[in-house]
């Protein structure tokens, strides 16, 4: 599902939704402002890289 949030996802700048991959999914739908188009688990991934890159 295209968002405005996932214009960017190709090029790897996009910010992935936390809650798309929730039992209950993103109430915001197609007007999320985040990404729909990234995998499972890609926000604790970036959470994770972050961290290691603040270290």
């Amino acid at each position: 599902a295209e968002t405005p949030g996932s214009r960017h996802h190709g090029g790897g700048e996009c910010n992935p939704c936390a809650w798309y991959w929730k039992p209950q999914g993103c109430l915001r739908g197609k007007e999320c402002g985040y990404c729909h188009l990234c995998p499972e688990g890609e926000v604790k991934l970036r959470k994770k890289a972050k961290l290691a890159a603040m270290r």
